[in-house]
Parts: structure tokens; C-alpha cells; sequence
């Protein structure tokens, strides 16, 4: 079955609820997406995804409830796992089509949740990149700077045009060019370094201060600044997780803010947890990866640190850091930071792609495909992949990315990749941000 350039290969046998393919007479075998999905209603099915790539996928974004796939031209397909009581996904009819030719969404593909769907305004308004992690919503960054969101409730109306975009009169004439989406709450991060966030602030998320003597406040979809004055470099990423947020500067400095309760702000001796605190880490930090309460983060010698909630073995059972809470930054030692090529954390679990592409998980992953979760484990995509051999060619880079109802593997061609960091044609901020190993 083909779905605008997604040729998807539907399972035809079942073992232990995990679905696996018939071998099919493939021409190519790069690029592949291998989407593994939670069925949300019984959380211990699942079924596997095949889809070969007659368009080329350039990044994938996953929230709660949505798969967001995003191509070469800027185009996005959206997949959701989810269905409200009107069978719908969630998203108005009228962002949709039913084919590349802009016909009526057709009502029967709306009702299916295994169907990749074309946001057709993205035919015009061609997006430069793709935000989602906790929450329902993703947020779409077009190259002509408009900022889309998706999935909220109808609390943020107020700040969204029809056409689902922010208003600009709210970003201060600013160009949007990061995004962080919490649990309840997101921040947007501009180009010249400044952080708008709103949403839920009852934990100081936002990294600004509120008057809570009235009850409910905290739960006012507002726009606020964060408070980043302090910081003396520009900020050039945030991240966020279900209810702490953190800044990473162009010296490699990483801030946080937010919930002390598991850990997950990194913060070890937290005097206010609503202001962007400096984490104790040596060295300079290059990349955060930030589950529902844990955060691993990788510096610039290639070091993983941990902290934040270990209740489900997320890193594993070590002697140095606990089965629980890990306050303040630790060494990863449950596994050789040497051999780690690429790392995913979300829900509660990690996922853990080596340079050999051999791939490990623990936690809630682990228990997901090999029923274990107190050590990382080495992944058989076989089960799911039959005779498709996929994943194998060096001169596509193999990622992964994880959300509580998703684990999405796909390949990325080179060229690719080189293309959308061409320096001469993306904004200042991103100059720092590559670094392949």
C-alpha cells in the first residue's frame, strides 16, 4: 500500500503480540523506517511498522500520541496511535488530504490509525523542522519562521491563529528556532537566545517566578519570558521533560529548572527551582536526552551523565548511582560511553544505538522487547524485520526515537544530512550544533 510516497508493508503473522513481515521483493534496501507502536488502549500489544522510503525522511519527532515524519521538500506526515470518541486523531479535517493532488481528506482514512497522513499546508509552507516528546502536541518550524502547534487543548486557541499557527504578535517580532514540549508545557526559544515558555508553571518550569496566592493560576495558558539574564552565554537549545526544562549554552553550560521531586532538574542542591540553575558538570555539553523524569547528557569527550529518576532501571542497576533517585549528574557505567554512537531516552526507558549498530535497551524498552529492565540488553530487530536487511548500509546513519506509545528506527542518508546543515543557508544558531562521530 502506498500513501503519499510511503510504500508500508502491513504484517501478515503475529508472535507474542509483536507483529513480523513476510519477506517482500524489495529493490533497495536504504532507507527503511521500522515503526514499533503501543496499541494505547492495551498497553502490552504491539505491532510493528515497515516502511520503505520512496521519499526521504530527514527526521522523525514523536509525542504521547502522535508519529510526526518529516521529508526532504518540508512536507510532514502525521500517525496517530490514538482515536477520540469520534474516531477522529485529534487534528481538524480541513489540515488534511487525501492525496499530493489536495483532494477532501477522505473520512475512511481518518478513522484508521495505521495511516500516515499529509498535512497539506505543508506543501506551501515547507517546514524546516519537527518538535514533540511528552504531551500530545508537536510543534512545526516552516522556513518562511511561521510556528505551528498541534494537539493542544482548546486552552491555547486564545494564542493561535486558524491556520493552527502562533501569533507573532506574541513572539515580540522574534524568530522562533527551538522547541522544548513538556508534559504541560513548552518553551520556544528565539534566535537571539531569549526563551518564551507557557503552559503548566507550578513547578517553575518556565524558569520565572509566579504569584500562586490565587488558586488555579499556575494553570494559565499565558505566554511569560523565562528569566535567563544570569546566563552570560547565548542560549542555543532547550529541552524539557514532563515537569523540568533545561538550557544548553554555546559554551557548553547546561541549565535547568523546574521539579526537585525525582531529580530529573539535575540540580543537585536546588535554592530555587524556579530559576535556570547552573548543573554541575566539568566538561562542555554538546546533546541532553531527556525522559519522562531522567535525563542523560552527553559532553564533548564523548561522557554520558545521568540523573534523575532510576525507578524502572532507565540506566540500569549500578553501584554508583541508585535504584530510585539520582541527584546531581553521574558517570553512565552501565554501559561503555566509548561504544555509544546515538542514545534515546523517553517514558522510562533507554535505547542505546552502538558504532557497530548492535542496539541495547533497558527499563520500560527493555521489558518491551525481551521482558528484562534492570541492565541494557542487545536488541534482534530480526523478529520484526524478517529477510529485510535493513539498517546495514554505512552510508546511511541509523537513529532512533522513543515516546511512551513509539520507538520509531530509521536511516538517514549522508547527503541528507549534510544537506540540511549547509551553513549558508540555516540560521546562525545551528553552527555549533554538529558533530558527528
Amino acid at each position: 500500500m502506498s500513501i503519499h510516497g510511503l510504500t508500508l508493508y502491513q504484517s501478515k503473522t503475529a508472535t507474542n503480540n509483536i507483529k513480523t513481515y513476510n519477506p517482500c521483493d524489495l529493490k533497495y534496501n536504504e532507507p527503511f523506517t521500522l515503526i514499533l507502536k503501543r496499541n494505547y488502549r492495551n498497553y502490552n500489544n504491539q505491532e510493528a511498522l515497515l516502511i520503505k522510503n520512496n521519499i526521504k525522511i530527514t527526521d522523525v519527532k514523536l509525542s504521547n500520541y502522535y508519529c510526526v515524519l518529516l521529508d526532504e521538500f518540508g512536507k510532514v506526515y502525521v500517525m496517530s496511535c490514538y482515536l477520540d470518541d469520534n474516531n477522529s486523531i485529534g487534528i481538524d479535517d480541513k489540515f488534511f488530504c487525501n492525496s499530493d493532488n489536495g483532494e477532501d481528506f477522505n473520512s475512511e482514512i481518518k478513522k484508521k490509525e495505521n495511516e500516515f497522513k499529509l498535512l497539506n499546508f505543508t506543501k506551501e509552507d515547507p517546514i524546516q523542522k519537527i518538535f514533540a516528546k511528552f504531551s500530545p502536541i508537536f510543534v512545526l518550524l516552516s522556513k518562511k519562521g511561521n510556528v505551528y502547534l498541534f494537539g493542544a487543548s482548546e486552552k491555547y486557541n486564545i494564542y493561535l491563529n486558524e491556520n493552527n499557527t502562533i501569533k507573532k504578535e506574541l513572539l515580540n517580532g522574534e524568530r522562533i528556532v527551538e522547541v522544548a514540549c513538556g508534559y504541560a508545557h513548552i518553551l520556544l526559544l528565539t534566535e537571539s537566545g531569549k526563551i518564551f515558555g507557557f503552559g503548566d508553571n507550578y513547578y517553575g518550569q518556565l524558569g520565572v517566578k509566579e504569584d500562586y496566592s490565587n488558586v488555579g493560576n499556575y494553570k494559565d495558558i499565558k505566554f511569560r519570558i523565562s528569566e535567563t539574564s544570569h546566563i552570560s552565554s547565548k542560549i542555543r537549545k532547550v529541552y524539557a521533560t514532563y515537569n523540568t526544562s533545561f538550557a544548553l549554552t554555546e559554551d557548553g553550560e547546561l541549565y535547568g529548572c523546574g521539579s526537585t521531586d525525582y531529580g530529573a532538574s539535575g540540580v543537585k542542591i536546588c535554592l530555587d527551582r524556579e530559576k535556570f540553575t547552573k548543573i554541575d558538570i566539568k566538561e562542555k555539553v554538546i546533546e541532553v536526552y531527556n525522559g519522562y523524569f531522567f535525563v542523560a547528557v552527553k559532553t564533548i569527550n564523548s561522557k554520558f551523565y545521568v540523573f534523575g529518576y532510576n525507578n524502572a532501571f532507565q540506566f540500569g542497576e549500578s553501584q554508583s548511582f541508585p535504584n530510585g533517585i539520582i541527584n546531581g549528574p553521574h558517570l553512565l557505567d552501565t554501559f561503555d560511553n566509548n561504544e555509544i554512537e546515538e542514545m534515546e531516552c523517553g517514558g522510562y526507558g533507554t535505547i542505546i544505538v552502538t558504532k557497530n549498530r548492535k542496539i541495547h535497551a533497558s527499563g520500560d524498552f527493555g521489558q518491551v522487547f525481551l521482558e528484562t529492565v534492570d541492565y541494557f540488553n542487545e536488541i534482534d530487530l530480526k523478529k520484526h524485520l524478517g529477510n529485510h536487511q535493513v539498517f546495514s548500509n554505512q552510508n546511511f546513519k541509523l537513529k532512533v526515537r522513543a515516546a511512551c506509545n513509539f520507538v520509531v528506527f530509521f536511516t538517514v542518508s549522508s547527503k541528507i544530512i549534510s544537506e540540511i546543515f549547509n551553513f549558508k543557508n540555516i540560521w546562525k544558531i545551528y553552527d555549533i550544533d554538529v558533530k558527528f562521530l
